[in-house]
């Protein structure tokens, strides 16, 4: 059963931003997550992204790999745009009982409609 929306700070290029995210707490095995939309971030309190999703750490990507997370997300986060661009960098959150929520960003899934 999904638990919570936290209200988290992101720190990424030019600034802060405030967004709002759900932190999912279950016991169900972890491929109860099978396609997220791509660029989706999730939380999570393991020390490790599930397959399919990095770490929104800031990393570079080669765009020739990532055409499809490249076209939702661009440069804005960096990179050169023409073989690079970059994930956005969002810190780990520290709970208040002292757990920390790891941010992973989909690399693989839906491509977002546009209707």
């Amino acid at each position: 059963m999904p638990v919570g929306g936290y209200l988290a700070r992101c720190k990424l290029a030019g600034g802060a931003l405030f967004a709002v995210v759900t932190i999912v707490l279950s016991t169900a095995p972890a491929v109860a997550i099978t396609q997220p939309y791509y660029s989706e971030i999730i939380m999570t309190a393991a020390n490790f992204c599930p397959v399919g999703w990095l770490p929104a750490d800031g990393r570079p990507l080669p765009i020739a790999d990532n055409d499809a997370l490249f076209s939702l997300i661009g440069v804005t986060y960096g990179g050169d745009g023409e073989t690079t661009f970059n994930l956005p960098m969002i810190d780990p959150i520290r709970s208040a009982s002292g757990m920390t929520l790891l941010p992973c960003i989909a690399v693989t899934g839906i491509y977002p409609s546009q209707n």
